[in-house]
């Protein structure tokens, strides 16, 4: 868009050929403009009275008295009736103001914000949309492992916000890193889901998924947790080791059956212990 203020108008060419379209009819384009006030969470909990930051800008200083409002819309993104969630009287430009979400808002999925000054009046586009669910679910803190899919169980604590409904069930999923669907795990009717983990073609990272029945909710993504297709066990090395000199004599012990023409390495960790970094075929 331009930089500079005006009364502006539009219009398409082409080069080859070269053709010049109709003309738009006119539109402004004003230094003072609110930015649309963008909300950072993708969903909340209507049992619980959310809060937020908002950043606010524009392009303009403001009169004395002037007042900035943060506005609500319903949860189809209209804002017909909309709610005040934050005000106040000021004269800048950029700041984040504190919006606060009432709680027992009907559940929805296409609420927005916008802003609007009072002196002179001016109001933003509508911001993002975001959701507004009855309850909200997070799987609690699932041990790391390793489990060993199709013979170890695995406990999931489930955290609410907001309240179930009589006969609800809980279910919990396994999904590998890369988010795709493996298979069920248990289904519990209290708050924590103790089940078969299924079992996987390859060993490393999984999450778990939590759903409720009544209301229909879905948690977010549980902490990671490792997930092989057999046991594998590791010998503890003891001593200390020269920077630059070999390890050997690695043991371990497998339980269950490898494909035919499987190679085993041995990895090691950064300095710190930890495997996010790793040495292969030490």
């Amino acid at each position: 868009m331009p930089t500079i203020a005006g009364t502006y108008r539009m219009r398409v060419v082409s080069t080859s050929p070269e053709v010049l379209g109709d003309l738009t009819g006119s539109f402004s384009v004003v230094n003072n403009c609110l930015a649309a006030p963008y909300f950072p969470s993708s969903k909340i909990c209507s049992g619980n009275q959310n809060t937020a930051s908002v950043y606010v800008s524009s392009g303009n200083t403001y009169n004395s008295g002037n007042q900035f409002i943060i506005e609500l819309s319903n949860s189809a993104g209209n804002f017909s009736s909309p709610i005040t969630v934050y005000s106040v009287n000021s004269q800048s430009n950029n700041f984040y103001a504190t919006v606060t979400i009432p709680s027992g808002m009907p559940t929805g999925t296409n609420y927005r914000l916008r802003v609007r000054s009072t002196n002179p009046v001016f109001m933003s586009n509508d911001g993002n949309s975001f959701a507004i669910d009855q309850i909200c679910l997070t799987a609690g803190t699932i041990d790391f492992g390793p489990y060993i899919g199709g013979s170890s169980n695995i406990t999931i604590p489930i955290n609410t916000i907001g309240t179930v409904s009589g006969g609800n069930i809980f279910s919990a999923s396994l999904y590998s890193l890369y988010g795709s669907y493996i298979g069920e795990i248990g289904t519990s009717s209290t708050n924590t889901i103790t089940g078969l983990l299924p079992s996987v073609l390859n060993g490393g990272y999984y999450f778990a998924v939590i759903t409720s029945s009544s209301p229909i909710a879905r948690s977010t993504n549980s902490n990671l947790f490792i997930v092989n297709p057999t046991d594998m066990k590791v010998a503890p090395l003891v001593g200390s080791y020269c920077v630059g000199s070999s390890i050997s004599g690695v043991v371990f012990t497998v339980s269950g059956t490898v494909s035919g023409g499987n190679v085993y390495s041995v990895d090691l960790s950064d300095a710190n212990g930890y495997f996010y970094y790793t040495y292969n075929n030490v």
